[in-house]
């Protein structure tokens, strides 16, 4: 049986190896630090999409190429205040451009998630965590080769609009009626409903 194996890259730069078998059944992770990113992925690969209750990985364009892939490691801050959670509109021009995300952006090589966090909500929102970021969830972007890495955190200030086509505070049965970037829409369904 032939199988596809994918390379994801960790976020101290690391790499790991998911093999998966051609049906999506899961073979094994293979490397140095066979850490939460690639369980992750392999899970989200194996778990499918949600609305649609498939189970196959091999329709998807970002896994079906049958060659090496590196995933890119994109962080995403889950910041709430009274009971509300922080999401920005992604501008048009941008990959899931109109779609509703929690706020954040790449990592950049040698770059830790924490240090990008900070980083993404000063550029885009002039605010800054003055609680450390705690992993919470890791999806991978079924369009894209990006994994998102969901980090809670806190921040002082009020966020502005400084590069998302509009920002909001909502209620989680808000969020539920937001078209949401999909592991956006994972996580929310996941976490916060």
């Amino acid at each position: 049986m032939q199988s596809h194996l994918i390379s994801l890259q960790t976020g101290a730069g690391e790499t790991n190896k998911v093999r998966l078998n051609r049906d999506g059944s899961f073979l094994g992770v293979r490397g140095a630090s066979r850490d939460i990113s690639a369980r992750a992925i392999a899970e989200t690969i194996l778990a499918g999409d949600r609305r649609t209750n498939s189970k196959s990985v091999y329709d998807r364009s970002v896994f079906c190429s049958g060659t090496d892939m590196i995933t890119k490691r994109v962080v995403a801050a889950v910041i709430e205040r009274n009971g509300r959670y922080l999401l920005c509109q992604r501008p048009s021009g941008k990959h899931h451009a109109g779609l509703w995300e929690f706020p954040g952006g790449k990592v950049h090589k040698g770059e830790t998630d924490s240090a990008a966090l900070k980083r993404e909500l000063s550029e885009e929102l002039d605010v800054m965590p003055w609680s450390e970021p705690v992993l919470t969830a890791e999806y991978a972007d079924e369009t894209s080769e990006f994994l998102i890495c969901f980090m809670r955190t806190e921040v002082a200030g009020n966020p502005k609009c400084l590069e998302h086509a509009s920002i909001g505070w909502f209620l989680p049965r808000e969020i539920q009626e937001l078209h949401l970037a999909p592991a956006d829409e994972r996580f929310s369904v996941q976490y916060l409903l």
